[in-house]
């Protein structure tokens, strides 16, 4: 059992908690190395105020801190004699020291950090929740991470040093395969500049030269995304060219130095990225053109038939049948486009950027799911109730609708042509309006056997986690209810039988909406009638259409309006509403046997 650096090596390494701290320190380094040859960094610089005080007491201290061994293997230092007396070595590490210009002296301080933090403590210790201490800590874990690696230079700049030799480094042959790493705040070397390190970065990005990254104590590695939109807003910085890490990943309090080297190969990944999305981007606009050449290429005979025909025959609103044709022209021309030497060269140097061994690859993925990841795969897979209800879109196959009374949902579950609404406002063969379709109720948890539930992915707007589809908690209900829905700007099952059509519906609901309008007046009809003869309430509502026999939705009167306490809350899209109906068409197909008379041994 490991007695020092045990509970470091946690965050550290989790499969390393049996081995020695320098052994999960040189795996750390060996991952770091093949990330950046596999990226293509060939130098990191760091410019930090942190590195503006330069002192050789401090070096002699901590020379004699970690012992003759350790000091002699530091740089510029292997030829003095430190098993000497002290006060012989120490006149000899002066001599050493007035031969270093800013940047060695800065590089032999910082090594010498690392070795004494090799030394006495775990690597990347946790550090104090201050400013001061958080920035000293992650200086001290970048060098001991960062500071020994074969094939990629490591440089430490004070401002100062930056701004006097910048214009070389970012000119030599090393430039574009650098990454540079500017501290926000560099206000202890010069007063106003709080926000410093901003300004280096947009300065970087002028000569269209290296990677940048934002590195900061006042950033969480929660909030780096948002962080990162708010300051090239601000700002004005190219989005695509720098990326904000929080120090928090080099102090052990809020994350581990795997999520600061996943933040460094972001950042190297930046502009293979950007070349790719700009040459997509051109694609689509030519695309976008090409497509709108051949819509104004169709006859008029051929725009009346494609578009207005076929949505009238089918009940589908124009636009959407509109929009279905020219995707299929924009991606007819975009298929030829997309597999041109350009975009195809420049998808291939980002594959390779983005690609890194399966063993680093794992461990890089210790951070949750990107937030824009997440919201973009929703898009694809949901459409929200405000989508769907503020222009009165139709009830269709994976419509989810919640109770107001105990807030459960339940997915619409019917073969789509049996839910398609005519051109005469009705579904066939339903000349009543009595036709009903499964609703099946959605849980958060399924602990059934799989076949009695379906799951349904990336559910919850905020986390991504998933819903179920309950098969056994199945309810035949009526559709001219749900059908509601459709018609109100807020999704709601509320009926105003003397309300004049919607603006936004489309034709078929239109019709459709006269034909619900008179069902539930006569129903009105039946409940004024019933009331006349005081009738209890409960036995009135007998008069109006009843959701259904097994699930309750409360149903209200108010003089010519008809309310069930239900709402339309969002859509599951195609084609994951069709493989979960076809899972729901396979549990109600299910085999039954008779009865075993015995219990069956356990093989």
């Amino acid at each position: 059992m490991i007695e020092d650096g045990g509970t470091c090596l946690n965050w550290i390494f989790p499969e390393l908690l049996v081995v020695s701290t320098a052994t999960a320190t040189q795996t750390l380094r060996t991952h770091a190395r093949e990330l950046f040859a596999n990226i293509g960094v060939s130098r990191i610089i760091v410019v930090d105020d942190e590195y503006s005080t330069t002192d050789v007491e401090d070096l002699l201290g901590i020379c004699a801190e970690i012992g003759p061994t350790l000091a002699a293997e530091l740089p510029h230092l292997g030829e003095v004699d430190f098993g000497a007396p002290q006060e012989i070595w120490t006149d000899r590490v002066r001599e050493v020291w007035e031969t270093l210009d800013v940047t060695g002296r800065q590089k032999l301080i910082a090594r010498a950090n690392a070795r004494a933090t090799d030394a006495v403590e775990p690597p990347l210790e946790t550090g104090g929740d201050e400013p001061e201490e958080i920035d000293a800590t992650a200086a001290r874990s970048l060098e001991v991470l960062l500071g020994q690696l074969e094939d990629c230079e490591y440089i430490t700049l004070s401002l100062g040093d930056w701004k006097r030799h910048s214009g070389a480094l970012l000119a030599d042959e090393n430039a574009s395969s650098t990454v540079l790493l500017f501290d926000r705040d560099l206000s202890r070397e010069k007063k106003d500049a709080t926000d410093g390190g901003i300004e280096l970065i947009r300065e970087a990005q002028a000569t269209k030269t290296g990677y940048c990254g934002l590195i900061s104590h006042t950033v969480s590695r929660e909030s780096e995304y948002a962080d990162w939109l708010e300051l090239a807003n601000k700002y004005t910085l190219d989005r695509d060219r720098f990326v904000v890490i929080s120090k928090a990943r080099l102090t052990g309090n809020e994350g581990d130095c795997y999520g600061f080297l996943g933040m460094l190969r972001l950042a190297a990944l930046c502009d293979g990225f950007a070349v790719v999305k700009s040459e997509a981007w051109s694609i689509f606009q030519h695309s976008v053109e090409k497509a709108k050449e051949a819509m104004n290429r169709l006859s008029i005979l051929d725009f009346d038939r494609i578009v207005f025909e076929s949505s009238r025959r089918e009940g589908v609103w124009e636009p959407d049948t509109l929009f279905r044709v020219f995707s299929i022209l924009m991606r007819r021309q975009a298929r030829f486009r997309l597999h041109e030497e350009t975009i195809s060269s420049a998808v291939a140097h980002a594959r390779n950027l983005s690609a890194v061994p399966e063993e680093i690859a794992s461990a890089l993925r210790g951070d949750s799911a990107s937030h824009e990841a997440l919201r973009i795969q929703r898009f694809e897979a949901y459409e929200s109730g405000d989508e769907l209800n503020r222009f009165h879109a139709p009830i269709e196959l994976g419509d989810i609708f919640e109770t107001e009374e105990n807030k459960k949902r339940y997915i619409l579950l019917a073969q789509p042509c049996d839910l398609m609404v005519r051109s005469n406002g009705k579904r066939s063969y339903d000349a009543k309006l009595g036709r009903t379709a499964a609703l099946v109720e959605l849980v958060d948890e399924m602990a059934e056997e799989a076949m009695n539930w379906e799951e349904l992915p990336f559910y919850d707007n905020e986390t991504g986690k998933s819903a179920f589809a309950s098969f056994a908690k199945a309810h035949q209900v009526q559709l001219a209810i749900l059908d509601l829905c459709a018609i109100r700007a807020d999704g709601s099952a509320i009926i105003q039988v003397n309300a004049p059509s919607p603006q936004l519906l489309i034709s078929p609901w239109k019709a459709r909406y006269k034909e619900l309008k008179r069902v539930f007046k006569t129903a009105l009809g039946r409940w004024e009638r019933l009331g006349k003869r005081h009738v209890d309430n409960e036995l009135k509502l007998l008069a109006l259409p009843r959701f259904s026999t097994t699930v309750r939705v409360d149903a209200a009167v108010q003089g010519e309006t008809v309310q069930y306490s239900l709402k339309r809350v969002m859509r599951l899209r195609q084609p994951r509403s069709g493989a979960l109906l076809t899972s729901f068409a396979q549990y109600q197909a299910r085999a039954a046997f008779e009865h075993e008379f015995d219990q069956r041994p356990d093989v």
